[in-house]
This record gives C-alpha cells, structure tokens and sequence, in this order.
C-alpha cells in the first residue's frame, strides 16, 4: 500500500470524473479513507462468530427419507 500514500487524491478525482461525465459523491472521502489506511472494514470477534456459515436455525426438516430395497 506505500504507492497508495504517493498518489495525489485531486488528479485522480479529476480523472475518474472526466472519465465518467458526472461528478460523483463520496468518491474524495472515500480516496481519502484509503489513504489514510481505512479501506476494510473492522469485524469484532462478536461479529464473526454471529456470521456462522451453513444453513439458519430452524431450516432444517425432519428426516422424510424412508429406506427401500431394490432387487
């Protein structure tokens, strides 16, 4: 990230506004953020142990398979 803390935020905003024909909110705050080194978003350990991956509480049947034997 050290080519991050080189780049000049005004020349990029130009850039990337002449580029698009529109001025675009929130696109200087959010070079700045980078700039500063706030580009990924903090997680708690709270908050990934509550993102438990696989299916929700409650979403899973009863077992409806039933065996069969097949000659």
């Amino acid at each position: 990230m050290k080519t991050l803390k080189r780049v000049n935020i005004d020349k990029v905003v130009r850039a990337i506004e002449e580029d698009a024909d529109q001025a675009l909110p929130g696109l200087r705050e959010s070079l700045t953020q980078a700039k500063g080194g706030n580009f990924a978003r903090v997680h708690t350990p709270e908050q990934i142990v509550a993102r438990r991956r696989g299916r929700p509480r409650g979403s899973s049947h009863e077992v409806t398979k039933e065996a069969v034997n097949i000659r």
